[in-house]
């Protein structure tokens, strides 16, 4: 039998019985030869040992568990927190941009859906039209064609 130090078969013991992660290990090895407790011959004999050990212990485990929820708890807040602040900001209309009122209409166009109490402007027949309710679907139509079915002619009173 070989003669070994007590530090390395103190070592082998609590390797041999996990007391040990592997990183715990690679390190008090690594200390014990740099301060000469342990030979060359121990110490690579314990780092062959490292090969079972475990990376983590158990509260390893839960920590690093505990550590991504925390993570992922933090970013979906700074998400919503993001979300929040561009929901919370309107952005201001472009009064080039048709919104469906009667001084500002919609140019109408085949296959568009219309929107009840919407203005639209007819190109074909240079007429302003109300929409008397929702389309729900695209319509083939301008809206001098489906007068009483979608649409009622916006008479110009001169205002």
């Amino acid at each position: 039998m070989e003669n070994h130090t007590k530090v390395f078969l103190a070592m082998k013991t609590e390797m041999e019985k996990g007391s040990y992660t592997l990183a715990e290990a690679g390190e008090m090895i690594a200390l014990f030869l740099t301060h000469n407790q342990i030979t060359r011959g121990e110490y690579d004999e314990l780092y062959e040992l490292c090969d079972t050990l475990e990376v983590n212990s158990h509260e390893d485990e839960d920590e690093n568990w505990k550590v991504g929820i925390n993570v992922s708890i933090q970013n979906l807040e700074k998400r919503v927190a993001s979300l929040e602040t561009l929901l919370a900001h309107t952005p201001e209309t472009d009064p080039d941009e048709p919104d469906g009122s009667k001084d500002n209409p919609y140019d109408a166009y085949i296959g568009l859906i219309y929107y009840k109490d919407k203005y639209y402007y007819d190109i074909e027949d240079s007429s302003l039209y109300i929409c008397t309710r929702d389309s729900v679907i695209q319509l083939y139509y301008m809206p001098h064609e489906l007068i009483g079915h979608y649409f009622a002619k916006v008479e110009d009173t001169g205002e």
